[in-house]
């Protein structure tokens, strides 16, 4: 595991459990990680200014390999993280609370597809942003999302597709893109959004398998759901 910042520790992880723990609360508070294994546990804890998991647009966070656990949680001020995953039954689970937010996810690469993972993201509050990239068959992902400018963005190929959103208000924005074939329980989306801006675009596509199930409450709402076949 590698964790890169004014100090850098390497080590490798074997396909043992393992666990690691980083935490930094300074005014540049930055983080990378690469993991490598199997059955490893990672935490990552940032409360305080700077923030950053994932240092730069080609430079993620990484956890390659199967049954790995990442726990990561920002609190307040500049966040940032960005991940990449690839392997089998990884579970990838995200709080992030107050201020400038940004959060990237990339499930599968050219290197291999992600397989059964479980994403799970929560942010509350401030300036919000979330993009996530899927390439693999059963994901899991969740995300929550209670308030100020969000803007998601979703881009999944994924067979036994699925996916769960839920925003409670403010400037709002949301994209989704599904692909991959359909058929035995593929696709599906369900969008719970209750306040502020909106505008949710959707596009599923085929061969059959769609389930798509958007409730909005209020404001400017401008819904777009395409199924295919």
């Amino acid at each position: 595991m590698k964790f890169k910042n004014a100090i850098v520790a390497t080590a490798v992880l074997a396909a043992i459990s393992t666990s690691a723990f980083a935490q930094q609360a300074s005014t540049t508070n930055k983080v990378f990680i690469e993991q490598v294994g199997n059955t490893n546990t990672v935490t990552l804890t940032q409360a305080g200014s700077g923030n950053s998991i994932g240092v730069s647009s080609s430079d993620y966070a990484t956890i390659t390999g199967s049954t790995n656990s990442v726990t990561m949680s920002q609190t307040g001020d500049n966040n940032k993280a960005q991940y990449k995953i690839t392997g089998n039954t990884n579970v990838y689970t995200s709080t992030v609370t107050g201020n400038s937010n940004d959060i990237m996810v990339t499930c599968g690469t050219s290197n291999g597809a992600c397989t059964g993972v479980t994403i799970d993201q929560t942010i509350q509050g401030n300036s919000n942003k979330l993009v996530e990239t899927i390439s693999g068959s059963a994901i899991n992902s969740k995300t929550k999302v209670v308030g100020n400018l969000n803007d998601l963005q979703y881009t999944l190929n994924s067979s036994n597709g699925k996916l769960d959103v839920d925003i409670a208000g403010d400037s709002n924005i949301m994209r989704h893109t599904q692909t991959g074939a359909a058929g035995v329980s593929g696709h599906e989306l369900k969008v719970v959004l209750t306040g502020s801006s909106n505008s949710v675009t959707t596009s599923q596509a085929g061969t059959i398998d769609t389930n798509v199930n958007i409730k909005i409450n209020g404001a400017s709402n401008n819904i777009n759901a395409t199924t295919s076949n």
